[in-house]
This record gives C-alpha cells, structure tokens and sequence, in this order.
C-alpha cells in the first residue's frame, strides 16, 4: 500500500517537473503529504508492536530486553546515558517529605536499615529505566 503511493507520488512529480504548472504541482504536494502521513503511521505502529514485544519479554526472561538496551548503549554511548540518583539525595529529599508529613523523618523504616548494609547489584536495570530509555529512543528516531 504504500509502496503504491510512493509509486503515485513519483509519478506526479515526474508530472510536475515535465509540465511546470501549479494543477501538478498541488497534485505532487497532496501525494507527498500521504506518503508521508503513512510512512509515520506505519513507523509509530511499528515502534508500538517492538515496544509491546520488548514488556512482554521484559517480565518474562528479560534476555531481549538487555540485548537491545546493551546494543543502544554500544551504538548511542554517547547520547544514552542513565543517571542514576545516588542513596544519600534520595534520604535527604524524602527525608524532608517525611518530616514535613510528621513521619519518622531521616531515621526511615525499618526495611530501609535492614536494606542500607546490602548495597544493589549495579548491572540489574529497573523496569522504570528501560522505559525511559525507550521513550527517548523514540523521541529521538522522530
């Protein structure tokens, strides 16, 4: 289908250029505008259904996921960068929530001491950091 309108516009615009008349030229302008109109279409359907199989396989084994966000880190190293936030800004941030709110404040919970002497594996990637990866990768390809 749009192989045809690709077709189609080629044709009006071979059509303009041999017979400079404005007729052809509106016909080659209307004919860009829908190859270009489906071109995007089928690129945002495309990128959707890659995006739907990558959650799907996120929660599942996870192995296409880090492929994929590995093979982004080894073309884009320079443009995609992940910015983890360190503990100490998050405790001071939520810390002030916390005692605005009338919580506990800086002490934290429970949990939060038990999980400060273990520190995280640095190669897991969260869900969240995927996402934001892949919503800039789209806006980029735009």
């Amino acid at each position: 289908m749009i192989q045809q309108a690709i077709e189609e516009k080629k044709s009006s615009y071979r059509k303009y250029i041999q017979h400079k008349t404005v007729e052809h030229y509106i016909e080659y302008k209307r004919h860009r505008a829908i190859v270009r109109k489906m071109t995007r279409r089928q690129r945002r359907d495309d990128w959707d259904k890659f995006v739907k199989t990558l959650e799907r396989d996120i929660t599942g084994t996870q192995r296409r996921g880090f492929k994929i966000f590995k093979q982004l880190q080894l073309h884009e190293r320079d443009k995609l960068k992940i910015y983890p936030v360190p503990k100490t800004k998050c405790k001071e941030c939520y810390g002030k929530l916390w005692s605005e709110q009338g919580s506990k404040g800086e002490e934290g919970t429970e949990e939060e001491r038990r999980s400060e002497g273990t520190d995280d594996n640095g190669d897991t990637i969260t869900i969240e950091e995927l996402n934001e990866v892949l919503k800039h990768e789209k806006l980029r390809i735009r």
